[in-house]
């Protein structure tokens, strides 16, 4: 929802919207920190992080689109495996 917030707010109330896009920051910062204790490096985790937050934010564009719940879940499981075959 914090993906949406921010598209649908810029523009029309900058506070709310800054600080729907300073939680993302956290929830990188999170998927970042998760990773680092995964065994990641830190210059992965950083660089692994974004690609999760890149694909939290397609997962909500992608919602719009009304796919099933199984092309969505396929989707999602693809980027995940991705993940889990990345070097550390």
């Amino acid at each position: 929802m914090a993906v949406n917030t921010v598209i649908e707010l810029a523009g029309v109330d900058d506070e709310l919207a800054a600080a729907a896009s300073a939680w993302l920051t956290k929830l990188q910062i999170m998927f970042e920190e998760c990773l680092c204790e995964a065994g990641y490096s830190p210059a992965r985790a950083a660089e692994y992080a974004a690609y999760l937050m890149l694909v939290n934010e397609g997962v909500r564009v992608a919602s719009r689109r009304k796919l099933s719940s199984r092309q969505s879940l396929k989707a999602i499981d693809t980027a995940l495996r991705l993940l889990q075959t990345a070097p550390r």
